[in-house]
């Protein structure tokens, strides 16, 4: 699944209340950050679970306590440099935490746009660049027989639009064109 939308626009966001609603029916998340440091995102996280304020979080430790108690899942969020970001160093982040004894049932990636093709592949544009990399990612969750969700940027043109569609996908319409 490709979340598109334009900067600032409340992609990552999203992501977060898609794992915590996940980790809420049982499920176990591994949230992949490219952009946004873990720690935002998990006070973001506990600010959606307990409807506080992010900058109250450290003063309500047991209400913290209790509400993640009441969760069945659980979510690992990953920070990756942008400089790291390749499939293969996902797929191997993903691997650790299966030797870790944590076994998601769904992947999500925040943002495709940050993910750095194989150093050996050259491409001449965007657009087969982005278009492989749909393509390795949308392999790896029939490989890992798992759903992931990315986050993409939408193009310019999609900054003065409500709703971002496929015309208005960043650099590449062809991550639209590659989704299951």
């Amino acid at each position: 699944c490709v979340v598109v939308a334009q900067s600032n626009f409340g992609k990552t966001m999203w992501l977060v209340a898609l794992a915590k609603h996940a980790a809420q029916l049982g499920k176990k998340v591994i949230f992949v950050s490219l952009e946004t440091d873990s720690i935002q995102l998990l006070q973001r996280a506990l600010s959606s679970i307990t409807g506080l304020d992010q900058s109250t979080l450290q003063d309500h430790p047991e209400l913290i306590e209790k509400k993640i108690k009441a969760f069945s899942g659980d979510i690992k969020f990953i920070e990756l440099k942008s400089i790291q970001a390749r499939v293969d160093t996902i797929k191997l982040m993903i691997e650790e935490k299966k030797s870790e004894g944590f076994f998601p049932d769904m992947i999500i990636i925040d943002g495709l746009n940050q993910v750095k093709a194989p150093r050996h592949e050259r491409f001449t544009n965007s657009n087969d660049k982005f278009e492989f990399l749909a393509e390795e990612i949308r392999d790896m969750a029939k490989e890992l027989k798992l759903p992931i969700h990315v986050a993409f940027q939408a193009n310019r043109g999609g900054f003065n639009v409500e709703y971002a569609d496929e015309q208005n996908i960043g650099k590449a319409i062809e991550v639209y064109q590659v989704c299951d």
